[in-house]
C-alpha cells in the first residue's frame, strides 16, 4: 500500500509543478497564460491601446477562452482573482464586429484593469457613457468608429474616477 501512496503523491507533485509553469513563466514575462486565437488581434489592439494611454497593463495569468456552458443572458464574465475571461460562444456568433471587440475591452477591463461596472450616464443617442456598462445590447450600435476613441480613453484613463476594484497583493 506504502508504494502506491508514494507513487501517488510523486505523480500529484509533478502534475503540480507542470501545471504552475505557465503561470511562473507567464508572470516573469508578463504575457498571458492563453488567448484563444479568436481574441487575439482584439489583444493585441488592447495592449496597445493601453500603451498608447501610457497604461501599465499586468497580463501576466490572463487566460480569455470561450464556453458553451455560459448561461444564455450573460455574454461574457471575468474572474478577477484568477484573471479569466470566459466568452459565452452562442452570444459571440451573433455580435457584430464592433460589439465583439467592446465585450473584450470591456471583461479585460474588469480582470487587466480591475475596472466595475459603470451604469450611469449616458449620451443624447443613449449610448452609455463608459465601455464598463454592464450591458452589451447598446454597444454593438455605440462602439463604433466615431466613438471608439472616447471610450478606449475612458476605459484606460478613467478620468471621471469611476470606482475600481480594491488592490489585492498577490
Amino acid at each position: 500500500m506504502k508504494p502506491i501512496l508514494n507513487l501517488f503523491l510523486m505523480m500529484f507533485t509533478l502534475l503540480a509543478i507542470i501545471l504552475s509553469v505557465p503561470f511562473a513563466v507567464s508572470e516573469f514575462t508578463n504575457n498571458p497564460v492563453y488567448i484563444h486565437p479568436e481574441f487575439e488581434q482584439s489583444f493585441k489592439e488592447f495592449r496597445a491601446d493601453a500603451k498608447r494611454y501610457k497604461v501599465e497593463i499586468n497580463v501576466s495569468k490572463l487566460v480569455t477562452i470561450f464556453s458553451y456552458n455560459v448561461n444564455d443572458t450573460t455574454a461574457a464574465f471575468c474572474v478577477p482573482k484568477t484573471k479569466t475571461v470566459v466568452v459565452s460562444m452562442r452570444i459571440w456568433e451573433t455580435l457584430n464586429d464592433n460589439a465583439k471587440k467592446a465585450l473584450l475591452y470591456h471583461e479585460w477591463g474588469h480582470c487587466i484593469l480591475r475596472r466595475n461596472h459603470v451604469e450611469s450616464g449616458y449620451s443624447v443617442f443613449q449610448c452609455p457613457s463608459s465601455i464598463m456598462h454592464p450591458y452589451i445590447d447598446p454597444m454593438h450600435l455605440c462602439y463604433n468608429k466615431e466613438n471608439q476613441e472616447s471610450y478606449n480613453r475612458e476605459l484606460f484613463t478613467n478620468p471621471h474616477g469611476f470606482e475600481t476594484f480594491s488592490r489585492r497583493k498577490k
